[in-house]
């Protein structure tokens, strides 16, 4: 059973959304959220209505002068004031996290203290270069291209990476001088409630964050609104496509990290040990809820049966629970609809004669719990190789050439991901074929850091990359100055 210690009775279970300095319960339907792992009531917010969305935006809109003449250095200071707190409330805010989330708490701590870094990074924006100064053809002239804030930006965020993936567009939203209208997830009404408050004790001005708890079809609202700037979005392909899609009629610039089903391969040279470690947590890791996990597996026919057995024994002997307990290494899916597709996923699977190498142990409880699975195919039409499952699992096929995995890799919609496991540079060197638009060389499919762009290519992204340089692409207009000045005469 769960213990929520320091977050038992505490106000911030019930949540309201923020509009200005206001803090309220929206006029719409109560959401409620349980504790993936016991699937006892954790947290609630009503949700708001269409009505109160536009007037999270026109407060946006208001605010929006005034944030953007803030000098560059004080808006920064707002973002190290706020990645302070989050570090010393690191252990508090790591706990929220897994209660909503079901992440194991070591995961959760190393997500928050992620973020308190992003945070500092984007804060560094104002050392920065600002803009750049190109020569002219003509005389007496130069060139300068300078960056301003787009205006409102619209946010809509997961609940995979519920602290993460929110700060690193919040960051760089803020800091470039933009104001923000952010959707949470619906199952992290809590956590993201708390993350908003300390942004605004870290200074904040009136309206220049708006926090809106909201049904997806209120969402719709921040998607065709003109007022909007900007979109930001992660989440599925299926939804990511409808913004898009939506927000052409305004022709707002859309932001899209979606769905991925990402390959890693393995090359008979490859450092078995490494390849299990990388493996079991690419694909494993986070109950496998990241978009950048590893579901497939391509494993040369050479070290197939050795690596086989390697990452079957590992799997074996993963420990499935809640993740506030410190034994656990992989926590409770978020849902229970989640937990269904993936068991049904799996299922199907077997039907289509894939062969389950192994499961983890699960012990008969309440929760959201699903074993993490390793399967070997022979067909690549199966779903299990093809679709998202966003679930614990891995499939794994064998080839005989390098050619041909590549080949196999780049059958998918999807681009976002892919490792390679190599010793021989060749092979390094023809890893750029790889349709994706994060490549990792001997490590796992997952991860991000702040100061590179990401993001992926087809169905797995859309838009200008985050993160990085790139983050200033998406977040800001650039302008074009010709200055030509007449020479007087002495």
């Amino acid at each position: 059973m769960s213990q929520h210690r320091s977050w038992s009775g505490r106000h911030e279970l019930h949540v309201g959304s923020l509009i200005g300095t206001r803090w309220f319960d929206g006029a719409g339907d109560l959401a409620q959220r349980a504790n993936p792992a016991d699937e006892q009531p954790l947290s609630s917010a009503h949700l708001i209505t269409a009505t109160e969305m536009q007037d999270a935006i026109a407060t946006a809109e208001r605010a929006r002068a005034g944030w953007a003449k803030t000098p560059f250095h004080d808006r920064a200071e707002v973002l190290v004031r706020a990645s302070d707190a989050f570090l010393a409330r690191d252990a508090e805010l790591a706990e929220l996290l897994t209660l909503e989330q079901g992440k194991p708490l070591a995961e959760a701590l190393a997500e928050v203290r992620r973020s308190a870094r992003i945070l500092r990074f984007f804060a560094s924006e104002a050392d920065r270069e600002s803009g750049d100064v190109f020569n002219s053809p003509r005389i007496d002239e130069h060139i300068r291209v300078v960056h301003r804030p787009r205006g409102v930006i619209a946010l809509i965020t997961p609940w995979n990476f519920p602290v993460a993936i929110p700060i690193w567009k919040l960051a760089p939203a803020l800091v470039y001088g933009n104001t923000v209208v952010w959707k949470p997830a619906g199952i992290v009404p809590a956590l993201s409630a708390v993350m908003a408050r300390i942004l605004v004790e870290a200074g904040l001005p009136e309206g220049v964050l708006n926090l809106t708890h909201c049904a997806p079809a209120v969402a719709q609202e921040l998607v065709t609104s003109p007022v909007v700037g900007a979109i930001s979005f992660t989440g599925s392909t299926a939804v990511g496509t409808h913004i898009i899609t939506a927000a052409a009629a305004t022709r707002t610039p859309v932001q899209a990290e979606m769905g991925g089903k990402n390959v890693t391969i393995v090359m008979a040279d490859a450092d078995l040990d490494l390849v299990t470690d990388s493996l079991v947590e690419g694909s494993m890791g986070s109950s496998g809820q990241r978009c950048t996990a590893s579901e497939r597996l391509l494993v040369d026919v050479r070290i197939a049966e050795e690596l086989l057995e390697r990452i079957a024994a590992r799997v074996d002997r993963l420990t499935v629970g809640d993740g506030l307990d410190p034994q656990t290494d992989i926590g409770p899916v978020a849902t229970a609809t989640a937990k269904k597709d993936i068991q049904a996923a799996f299922e199907a699977a077997v039907r289509g004669g894939a062969r389950q190498l192994a499961a983890s142990a699960l012990e008969d409880r309440a929760g959201h719990f699903v074993a993490p699975t390793l399967f070997e195919i022979q067909d690549t039409t199966s779903p299990i190789w093809t679709d998202e499952v966003f679930g614990p699992v891995l499939a794994a096929k064998r080839f005989d050439t390098f050619g041909e995995a590549l080949a196999l890799a780049n059958e998918t919609p999807y681009g976002l991901s892919a490792a390679v496991f190599t010793d021989t540079h060749s092979v390094v060197e023809r890893a750029a074929e790889l349709n994706v638009g994060v490549l990792h060389i001997n490590s796992a499919t997952i991860g991000a850091d702040p100061h590179v762009p990401f993001g992926g290519i087809a169905a797995s992204g859309y838009g200008p990359k985050e993160q990085g340089g790139a983050a200033r692409d998406f977040y800001t207009n650039s302008q074009t100055i010709y200055e030509k000045w007449v020479p007087k005469s002495e």
